[in-house]
């Protein structure tokens, strides 16, 4: 596709020669809010690190812009692609406003000091849109698990990059800061033309807010569409070996995904 910004084509990727990824090839677009689903261990947390390049194909290519992302330095794929890992653990005491400073080290040129105006402002409106800049002075170990997810995807938003990769963004969120978060991503999706690739066992929120959902099993590409051609209660239940339901609420075009408490599903 000509707006595409990332291609896969047939990338695959092993540990220690078992297969976790096998044959992906798709293309992301261009300001667009792609979700990844699909049951555990089904490869999407391997994808989002091979989209960043934290791990590198067994085979296949992975293009950014069109360029291999083999061929790209570390720093120009930091200013480019920013991840929020699903767990972040903080060894030594920052303060919050320091994690979220963390997210300018790659406009820094080698240089330790976070001093200039912009990058403090960059982290300030960030901490802002977040809800966390009231937790700016605080200890980041000191905070609630999800304190410290907001706090995570401020420093990735910090960064200032023009795709954002997230893992399980909302796992340790209660409902307000689920919605506010996603509400965020889609805002700057639309208003900054921010893409924005999410991993989320959250189905229902992916129906609402994604344009284009992926859906994977056993490292294979079941799906890639809208939300309401993915989301078919049959090809669902058959993913994730469960009985669902699945319909549409009255005078809305969202699909809504609810377990349906019968009988294990035969395989």
């Amino acid at each position: 596709m000509t707006n595409s910004i990332i291609e896969l084509k047939k990338a695959c990727f092993a540990y220690d020669g078992k297969p976790v990824l096998n044959d992906l090839s798709f293309s992301i677009q261009r300001g667009e809010f792609l979700g990844v689903i699909g049951p555990n261990g089904a490869g999407k947390t391997t994808l989002l690190r091979l989209l960043c390049r934290l791990l590198s194909p067994s085979s296949g290519q992975i293009l950014l812009k069109r360029r291999p992302i083999t061929k790209l330095s570390t720093t120009q794929i930091a200013q480019t692609i920013s991840l929020v890992p699903q767990e972040f653990n903080m060894v030594y005491p920052f303060r919050v406003s320091e994690v979220v400073l963390m997210g300018r080290h790659p406009y820094l040129g080698g240089t330790l000091t976070f001093e200039r105006d912009k990058d403090l402002n960059i982290a300030r409106q960030a901490m802002k849109r977040t809800d966390c800049l009231y937790l700016a002075d605080k200890y980041f170990n000191e905070l609630s698990g999800g304190e410290k997810q907001r706090v995570i995807i401020a420093s990735a938003l910090a960064q200032s990059p023009s795709i954002l990769l997230l893992d399980e963004p909302t796992s340790n969120l209660d409902i307000k800061h689920q919605v506010l978060i996603y509400q965020l991503l889609q805002e700057l999706q639309q208003a900054d033309g921010l893409t924005v690739v999410s991993v989320t066992h959250d189905l229902n929120l992916a129906s609402i807010f994604a344009d284009r959902l992926l859906l994977l099993k056993n490292g294979r590409k079941v799906k890639l569409a809208r939300p309401k051609e993915v989301l078919k209660q049959k090809e669902l239940e058959k993913v994730y070996e469960t009985n669902l339901l699945v319909g549409k609420r009255t005078g809305s075009k969202t699909t809504y995904v609810l377990p349906d408490p019968k009988p294990k599903l035969k395989k």
